[in-house]
């Protein structure tokens, strides 16, 4: 398991330090690359013995382009596992290091990621406003990449929009229409059914229920009873 303290020869910061006064210092394993490995145990200073295997070097003695940056966090101002890049050597605070320094430390680099963090907003909200040179200068290219690649994405989705709302426009007329054309067609057939009752009514005296089915088409195929015979027989007399 890592050690909790620094293996920095001058620096005092440890894990328990850090968590009781809720500092934000990362503590970082030494590399597997050998070459890299032996960078980093130089830089230490130590002149005792120690296993660089279970030892830790605190993020303060790194410098900001040594992380790898994450947009996210900084955007929704969260803390997060700092990362270091491959190559990250520790170069700074190598003489001297301890708890009160890497408060100055932090608080200088909150309000640096404070002030980017307004920026990046700022054009975030404002995405057709033309983008200062002066507010590009503290951000970091990464963070310019991910704001071109928002800002395309922006322009896609509000071109998508103004489609689907168009689409929704034509949609709704057409909804407007069958609706008007199914109204017309129920008030036909609700006049259609009411004449045919009439009809029906009407018929009743002098046709049976079976040759009224017939002549209104409700039956293709019948069987004639006796009123049904008697029926026909009168009509075909008279």
């Amino acid at each position: 398991m890592p050690g909790t303290r620094c293996a920095v020869a001058l620096c005092s910061n440890s894990l328990q330090v850090t968590k009781k006064k809720d500092l934000n210092i990362s503590y970082h394993t030494f590399p597997k690359d050998k070459k890299l490995c032996n960078l980093w145990i130089n830089a230490c200073r130590r002149k005792d013995t120690w296993n660089p295997k279970t030892s830790t070097v605190c993020s303060l003695h790194f410098i900001e382009d040594d992380f790898e940056v994450d947009l996210r966090s900084q955007l929704m101002n969260i803390k997060t596992k700092k990362k270091l890049k491959p190559q990250a050597i520790p170069t700074q605070c190598l003489k001297e290091c301890s708890s009160d320094i890497s408060t100055q430390v932090t608080s200088r680099q909150q309000r640096a990621n404070k002030r980017i963090n307004e920026n990046i907003v700022k054009n975030l909200t404002l995405p057709t406003q033309e983008i200062e040179d002066e507010s590009l200068e503290d951000v970091h290219p990464v963070i310019e990449d991910k704001y071109e690649k928002l800002f395309n994405d922006h322009e896609k989705l509000k071109t998508k929009y103004k489609h689907l709302a168009e689409l929704k426009r034509n949609q709704k007329n057409r909804i407007i229409m069958l609706n008007k054309k199914v109204n017309l067609l129920s008030q036909k057939f609700g006049e259609q059914t009411t004449r045919t009752y009439r009809l029906e009514e009407a018929l009743k005296s002098i046709f049976s229920q079976t040759q009224l089915s017939l002549i209104t088409k409700q039956r293709k195929k019948v069987i004639w009873g006796t009123d049904d015979i008697s029926k026909a027989f009168t009509i075909r007399y008279l």
